[in-house]
């Protein structure tokens, strides 16, 4: 996917790697024109297996805050096999617990889901214009819908579901497609009326073809207004 669009995207990579098992992503490779060889060289590490998302899209957020602004839309795309957790404040006690036994959340917390801290990252980068995309690998548990919870906390209304790994591709491809040509800031606007190519879109809540608000200031094509 980002050698077929790299003269195109700017893509950039976080990994949840580190020297322990909840260690928050960083930055391996900066968003940049040409970036497949250093991408690919980046993925050649192994998991520790946490999956700290909260932490990382905070990283994301403040890489975000130091880069030069990027008229054509920029996104973080989420791609994930598992629940948020890696939260070590969180009571093990009370917590929804992400393995077999409470126990092993009141001796180590990181086993909590960290949900909610997730989607206020989720929102914030939202807020500050950087949609949150999520591609959802094949789940364990039941854990599944959270993601789709940080997909609408981050404006992009559900996760893709990339059960083989033929789809993992396409759900970026489209993601990119999103970001770069189908949505639009309409900060402040209290009537809105959509034309493409001089016909009238209608507004449609179901995001299948039309538009629909992904925030109070965003606007987004779905289906064949967005093609």
């Amino acid at each position: 996917v980002v050698r077929a669009r790299e003269n195109d995207v700017r893509f950039g990579l976080m990994l949840f790697e580190g020297g322990s098992i909840c260690a928050p992503g960083e930055v391996d490779v900066a968003a940049a024109v040409g970036s497949a060889d250093q991408i690919e060289l980046a993925l050649s590490v192994y998991p520790n297996g946490g999956t700290p998302t909260a932490a990382t899209l905070a990283a994301a957020r403040s890489a975000f805050d130091g880069a030069p602004p990027a008229p054509d839309g920029r996104a973080v795309v989420v791609v994930t096999d598992g629940a948020p957790n890696c939260n070590g404040t969180l009571d093990g006690s009370t917590c929804t617990c992400l393995v077999a036994l409470q126990a092993d959340c009141v001796s180590m917390p990181e086993n909590c889901l960290d949900d909610e801290a997730t989607i206020a990252q989720a929102q914030a980068l939202n807020a500050a214009g950087t949609p949150v995309f999520v591609v959802r690998l094949p789940f364990s548990g039941s854990f599944a819908p959270v993601t789709d919870d940080i997909a609408a906390a981050g404006g992009t209304v559900a996760a893709y579901a990339a059960d083989e790994p033929t789809a993992i591709g396409p759900a970026i491809d489209e993601a990119a497609v999103r970001i770069h040509a189908c949505r639009f800031d309409v900060p402040g606007a209290s009537t809105i009326a959509v034309a493409v190519d001089g016909t009238a879109v209608p507004r449609d809540p179901s995001r299948a073809d039309g538009w629909e608000l992904g925030d109070a200031d965003t606007l987004e094509l779905f289906g064949d207004s967005c093609a």
